[in-house]
């Protein structure tokens, strides 16, 4: 397998084999990678260094069979690639493999193996990558080889909505109290609206105001500007005219994905997220989409609100390798400054 970056006859036609590929989403495609790459930077020892797009394309003989975007940091003494973070609200990328669904397993599995070993030698002997994390789509299942190479994986989880049942079974598998709040919200004036970009403004501002936030504004606004409306949509909760919760929500294919927003009302009894998560539900349904993705399951702080909606857990897996050097440098960083867990109350949102 022959993989190298991209030409400019393969960029034309990027997006085209992202949208005809069985695992591609709107992560993949060249506009949002380009925006991404305008505004993604890695912070280390207090400096930031901007992302480098590398978009990879894997060939075996003249066909393209995998497409594969990373982003190269080149830091004082460190080289860092990553495909795909929570940090810049891109939850994951890694391969997109041509004709995976028609694929025999068997051959989907050796097509693994020979992208994996390509990729391995790629980072070592021309991007010459410390460190390397790839945040694999929910597609994508096959970790071994992976671990067969002395890479680290670690299980990750987004939530799915199945809508093809229609919103009568989704809303009877809501828990009794989700369901109670949501009538709850709807008697008490509440209403939810499409709106704009001077919307998803004030999502991301009532977000940052709370430390929810995780990218840039500038990288948030660009992407709704980039994909609204045909790929992007933006929902207001509002009573009275005034606006009081609102998310961002992505489509692509068969899947609707809530991306941003959610923000968590301190001291409000209005329920006013319940209800929004609700009528998103049904807005996907009615556009036809086939699931509703809600992003970020792995955040315990946000389990109490999401769980009420009874969604299905779907894993994915993270792939990290690191040079004896960063893998010292990541567990100082650990021992100085371990991660903090704690599960809030359930007060109807993020």
């Amino acid at each position: 397998m022959d993989l190298k970056i991209a030409t400019a006859e393969d960029r034309q036609k990027w997006d085209d084999l992202i949208a005809a590929s069985d695992g591609g989403t709107l992560f993949h495609t060249l506009k949002w990678l380009e925006c991404l790459e305008t505004h993604t930077t890695k912070k280390l020892f207090g400096q930031s260094y901007p992302g480098v797009l590398i978009p990879l394309v894997a060939r075996e003989g003249t066909v393209i069979v995998a497409l594969l975007p990373l982003f190269l940091y080149v830091c004082p003494g460190i080289r860092l690639v990553k495909s795909g973070c929570a940090s810049d609200d891109t939850l994951y990328l890694g391969p997109v493999f041509m004709e995976s669904g028609s694929l025999k397993p068997s051959k989907l599995q050796v097509r693994t193996i020979h992208l994996q070993k390509a990729l391995d030698n790629y980072i070592k002997n021309e991007l010459k990558a410390h460190f390397i994390t790839i945040r694999f789509s929910p597609c994508n299942t096959d970790a071994r080889p992976f671990i067969w190479d002395g890479y680290t994986v670690e299980l990750a989880h987004t939530y799915i909505h199945n809508l093809e049942k229609g919103t009568d079974a989704v809303w009877l598998g809501f828990n009794a109290g989700a369901r109670r709040d949501i009538l709850k919200a709807q008697k008490s004036g509440l209403s939810v609206v499409q709106g704009g970009i001077e919307d998803a403004e004030f999502i991301y501002d009532t977000l940052a105001a709370r430390n929810r936030a995780n990218s840039s504004r500038a990288f948030v606004l660009d992407i709704v500007r980039t994909f609204f409306p045909n790929n992007c949509s933006v929902f207001i909760a509002k009573r009275n005219e005034k606006r009081l919760s609102g998310i961002i929500v992505l489509n692509y294919g068969n899947c609707a994905y809530g991306w941003i927003g959610f923000p968590k009302m301190e001291g409000d009894r209005l329920l006013v997220n319940e209800l929004l998560m609700w009528e998103i539900i049904k807005w996907a349904h009615s556009k036809g989409y086939h699931t509703l993705e809600n992003l970020g399951a792995d955040d315990i702080t946000t389990f109490p609100f999401k769980r009420k909606f009874n969604p299905k857990l779907q894993p994915y897996f993270t792939v990290t390798g690191a040079s004896f050097l960063f893998r010292s440098y990541l567990y100082l960083k650990r021992l100085i400054s371990p991660p903090r867990y704690e599960l809030e109350e359930d007060k109807g949102g993020e």
